[in-house]
């Protein structure tokens, strides 16, 4: 996959070996993404001339969500997701149109086969940062950016997953009051709730009904809420 290019029809096949199901991987020839792409990071920070609306940062949340439920345990999400890791497509035109409707994770190819499922360290603070990056999506902002993080004892130790996650406590005291008690839930159970570990799948449950459930009721509420 990684050396074909994505030109080719069918790139291959994935299989289950314990359910014994197969699964054919094609490319998409049709979407015409030429000009690259970038990351939520750069569109937090203004780096792009449209901005995010709430139903595309409501969305996004939910995608993003979602991904951890589906990928959290597996060899594709080697590292702690964050903003810079979401990236959106860009179409070529006079000016490049962004895709916010595409949201994917980037993730790179490795020769061989993957190692196994992740391990207990290698999960820690992952839903943390899944807090992080959906208070920066309803805000419209970088934790990096927030006056929070610009307080002396902070910015000194700006390296530190400890710091960031202190500030980020800090900072989901307004969620509520920006978005609602559905919103403000997934934040609270992402910093204060979530395991440490993956063991068993009762992780899966409550991501499912304490994240990711709430921000599809966000969805659902904007897109069903009348235009101005």
């Amino acid at each position: 996959m990684g050396t074909c290019g994505m030109q080719a029809s069918c790139i291959g096949a994935l299989t289950d070996r314990e359910k014994g199901s197969q699964y054919s991987v094609f490319s998409q020839p049709d979407q015409k993404v030429t000009a690259g792409e970038i990351t939520l990071r750069e569109v937090l920070r203004s780096a792009a001339k449209r901005k995010l609306r709430r139903s595309d940062r409501f969305r996004i949340a939910l995608a993003v969500a979602s991904s951890h439920l589906q990928l959290r345990s597996t060899p594709w999400a080697r590292k702690q997701w964050e903003s810079e890791d979401v990236c959106f497509p860009q179409t070529m035109s006079d000016e490049p149109e962004i895709l916010f409707d595409r949201p994917y994770v980037a993730a790179d190819f490795h020769i061989g086969n993957p190692s196994g499922p992740q391990t207990a360290k290698q999960s820690d603070r992952s839903f943390g940062c899944l807090g992080v990056m959906l208070m920066e999506l309803l805000f419209g902002t970088s934790l990096d950016d927030h006056e929070l993080w610009q307080q002396p004892n902070f910015t000194e130790n700006a390296g530190r997953s400890l710091y960031r996650h202190m500030v980020a406590r800090e900072w989901a005291d307004s969620v509520q009051d920006e978005a609602g008690p559905d919103f403000s839930a997934a934040v609270m159970w992402c910093l204060n709730e979530s395991p440490m570990t993956l063991d068993g799948d009762q992780w899966r449950r409550d991501l499912a009904d304490r994240v990711v459930l709430p921000l599809q009721n966000c969805c659902d509420w904007i897109r069903a809420k009348p235009a101005d």
